[in-house]
């Protein structure tokens, strides 16, 4: 995500951010709205209970 530093990553595409995007110096980074996660891949944001039944199955 690194970006020139007066570059707003957040404009085009929404960052790439599937809810919230925070540009920052040179670069961004995504968020979630409140109830979901912010998953591994740094861009996609799931549900809080599909995330624990997530960490819940692959701890097993």
């Amino acid at each position: 995500a690194d970006v020139a530093p007066w570059e707003n990553s957040c404009l085009t595409l929404n960052g790439t951010c599937e809810h919230v995007c925070i540009n920052t110096l040179g670069s961004f980074q995504c968020s979630c709205r409140p109830g979901y996660q912010l998953h591994i891949d740094g861009h996609t944001c799931v549900g809080q209970s599909l995330a624990d039944t997530h960490s819940l199955l692959t701890a097993v």
